[in-house]
């Protein structure tokens, strides 16, 4: 019977329907009660952002051994999601005193940088990701370079950004690992053109074409680069990559359902079809994306010249703090968007408020990044 639930749960987790899957593994557990079982059915919660359920969950499975390293790592996890930083400290530390190595391996190292970073320790989470940069593996220095990226990205630091992403690509490479390489390249595109270096991203962005050759990405990095490819106005690779997308999408799978609506979307916003780009904005129903999506609702309801809804999205956007993955990309121009629809609206102590949020939070970043110059001439023009 055991093993019967086992197999019925794996066949739901690949085809893509976590309720049913989450329903299979709390049968498990509770039928065979163990360490594993309640920490599958935790982590299944954990995935699917229920972690309300899932912290009791892991709660029980670390009764049948407080010294579960994986638990104590998922349950900071779980900690992140629900705004939690400081407790999703605590719980890494646990983690760590129960195995030496835990945090300075695959992507946990990262996960608890930016924990860190959430409660702007800034100089701590730098330090963390420089440490993995320094390890031997050159697949665990080109992870560690990747997170420092974004810290300093955080910063405005971009300059330095583009640097330690320099040094992700080298050692992706010298790991052979292609995924790796073509999503450092991805990132590094969307840095410099973010910065108004268009033709080292297109630089970049066709060396990361070229490791398309060596490997067919998920569903989920070939949205971030079709997104970064978009960006670039290289829509004819981005349609590509949507169709990587509906290749490889789980027709049951709600997610992938809803990364092919987000790049539909990004390809209509970029043809000037504000209208349709909005349809299916709405059709992506999975939040896992959300900042992505706010971005792009804003955007299509500004182009449809719906000043309101698009600066009411803007705002939710501004408080859907998102670090160390591309979503931050979009999350950190929320308070831009914000004072640039404030201030179209007329509402000039709220475009004041975004402008001012914005300046102050790359103070130490590059002062001559186009963004943080648009972000002061507009607050000099409405003082």
């Amino acid at each position: 019977e055991r093993e019967r639930l086992e197999l019925e749960g794996k066949e739901e987790q690949y085809r893509g329907t976590p309720d049913r899957n989450i329903e299979i593994l709390r049968q498990l557990a509770e039928r065979f009660p163990q360490r594993e079982t309640w920490f599958n059915y935790a982590t299944s919660l954990m995935r699917s952002r229920r972690c309300g359920e899932a912290m009791p969950a892991f709660q029980r499975s670390l009764r049948f051994d407080s010294l579960f390293t994986n638990a104590w790592i998922n349950v900071a996890t779980c900690q992140q999601f629900m705004g939690k930083p400081r407790d999703a400290v605590v719980s890494y530390e646990r983690a760590r005193r129960t195995d030496s190595t835990a945090l300075i391996r695959g992507n946990i190292n990262h996960e608890f940088g930016v924990a860190l970073l959430r409660l702007q320790l800034l100089d701590s989470a730098r330090a963390v990701f420089r440490a993995m940069a320094g390890r031997a593996s050159p697949d665990n220095k080109h992870k560690g370079y990747r997170s420092l990226a974004y810290a300093l990205l955080y910063e405005g630091r971009s300059r330095e950004a583009a640097a330690a992403l320099d040094s992700a690509v080298l050692f992706a490479r010298s790991s052979d690992n292609a995924l790796a390489t073509f999503r450092n390249y991805e990132i590094l595109a969307q840095v410099v053109q973010a910065a108004g270096d268009s033709a080292r991203a297109r630089r970049a962005l066709d060396d990361g074409w070229e490791m398309l050759r060596h490997v067919t990405p998920d569903p989920s990095f070939a949205f971030y680069a079709g997104n970064a490819y978009a960006d670039a106005h290289a829509i004819g690779r981005a349609r590509v990559l949507l169709d990587t997308i509906a290749a490889r999408a789980r027709t049951t799978s709600t997610y992938d359902r809803t990364l092919q609506r987000l790049l539909q979307a990004r390809i209509a916003l970029a043809a000037g079809h504000a209208t349709e780009a909005r349809t299916r904005l709405l059709e992506a129903t999975d939040t896992t994306m959300n900042a992505f999506r706010l971005a792009l609702l804003a955007d299509a309801y500004a182009a449809l010249g719906a000043v309101d809804s698009a600066l009411t999205v803007a705002k939710q956007l501004a408080g859907e703090v998102r670090l160390g993955d591309e979503q931050q990309f979009a999350w950190l121009r929320g308070d831009l968007l914000v004072g640039n629809l404030a201030e179209r609206k007329g509402d000039l102590l709220a475009a004041r408020a975004a402008y001012t949020t914005f300046i102050e939070r790359w103070q130490h970043g590059d002062q001559d990044h186009p963004l943080l110059v648009e972000a002061r001439r507009a607050l000099a023009r409405i003082h």
